[in-house]
This record gives structure tokens, C-alpha cells and sequence, in this order.
């Protein structure tokens, strides 16, 4: 009644607007989030896939030259593989409304994501410290300057997408952690590629599940 009292007298006008959200300010804003959540996602996708290529060659890798080191990378890669899956299934999640068969919102996707990872990188650890005993106590020969090359692939793949991830994952906890994972992969790759130099240059094979320890004590850490 009180807006339509000012309304008659002139006191306002039909095309009245609240100066504290302005229509055209909300306008711009949707169309920014809209656009940065477009980047978020085509970054992740690009980061998907420059891992998924280069854990299958480290896979291959880690056969050909006999090193347990690289298939724990790419072990490890498989379980960074999938939270980036997850982080982007998350965002393109959170997108969306919430529903009334979905109270609780499909931004708690986030929660699930962290948890499964989680499970499935104590899988992983478990795997590697079981390979990587049996290769301390009995080492076996690996082809080291094919397994050095292998895993500086994998350390520039972790650097470039690394570089893909900066600056896009500020208030966003799923692409946050996406880089996160990637920090970690870097440390990984680098380690791989540490232990490939000392062996190249040593001979000294046990540095292999050596460093597969190591990063089973970092994926647990």
C-alpha cells in the first residue's frame, strides 16, 4: 500500500530501481560467474586430460624399464586422475539448483569428493608399500636413462597443468584442491626423477622402491 501511495504521487517511479543491487550490476555479475566457472572448467578438462596421457605412458613406462617408481607415480596419478574427475563433476554440480529430491544441494558434491579420494589413496599407499618391500630386500635392475626420460615427462606434465590451475581456484574449494593435488604430484615427479639421476649415475638400484616408499609416506602424510 505505501509503494502504491508514493507511485500515485509521483513519488516514484514505475522504473524505480534499488540502488544498493542494481538489476544491471546483477546482470554483469551473473554473466561473470558464468564465465569464470567456463574457465575453471575447460582448465580442468585440459589438466584431465594432460594427466590421463601421461600416467598411461608412465604406466607403460614403469613395464618397459622395471620401475616400481614410475608405476607408483602413475599409481598415484591414477588417484589424482580421478579427483580431478570428481572436482570437475563437482562444479559442474554446484551449478545447479537445488532440488527438492536433493535438499541437502549439490554443493555438498565437495564432501563426497574428499572422502572417496581419501579412501582410495590409502588404497594405494597400501599397494605400494607391500611392491616396494620386496624390492628393497631383493632390488632388481632398471633401465634408467628410459625411466629418467619417462619421469621428466611427468614433471613437466605436473608443472603445466600446475600453470592451467593458478589463479583460476580462488573461492573455489574443488579447483583449490584440484592444485593442491597437483603440488603434490609435482613433489612426487620430481622425486621420481631425483631417484632416476642417482641411479643413472650410480648403478645403485635399491634407490627404486627406495623412492617408492618415500611417496607412500607422503600420499599417507
Amino acid at each position: 500500500m505505501l509503494m502504491a501511495y508514493f507511485f500515485k504521487k509521483g513519488k516514484l517511479s514505475p522504473a524505480y530501481e534499488d540502488p544498493v543491487y542494481p538489476s544491471g550490476d546483477l546482470e554483469k555479475n551473473s554473466r561473470s560467474l558464468d564465465g569464470d566457472r567456463l574457465l575453471k572448467g575447460t582448465r580442468l578438462k585440459l589438466v584431465i586430460i594432460i594427466t590421463a596421457i601421461v600416467m598411461g605412458i608412465e604406466v607403460v613406462g614403469g613395464f618397459l624399464t622395471n620401475s616400481l617408481a614410475l608405476l607408483s607415480d602413475a599409481g598415484h596419478m591414477l588417484t589424482h586422475l580421478f579427483a580431478l574427475g570428481m572436482s570437475f563433476f563437482a562444479i559442474v554440480l554446484a551449478a545447479r539448483p537445488v532440488t527438492k529430491e536433493k535438499t541437502y544441494g549439490f554443493y555438498r558434491a565437495e564432501v563426497l569428493v574428499a572422502f572417496v579420494n581419501g579412501i582410495a589413496l590409502l588404497f594405494i599407499a597400501a599397494f605400494i608399500f607391500y611392491k616396494a618391500i620386496f624390492r628393497v630386500i631383493s632390488p632388481q635392475s632398471v633401465a634408467e636413462l628410459e625411466m629418467l626420460l619417462v619421469a621428466i615427462l611427468g614433471l613437466a606434465a605436473n608443472v603445466a597443468g600446475i600453470f592451467l590451475l593458478s589463479g583460476v581456484g580462488r573461492g573455489d574449494i574443488n579447483v583449490r584442491s584440484a592444485f593442491i593435488h597437483l603440488i603434490g604430484d609435482t613433489a612426487f615427479s620430481g622425486a621420481v626423477v631425483l631417484g632416476g639421476l642417482i641411479i643413472y649415475y650410480t648403478g645403485n638400484f635399491i634407490i627404486d622402491p627406495l623412492i617408492s616408499i618415500l611417496i607412500c609416506g607422503l600420499i599417507l602424510i
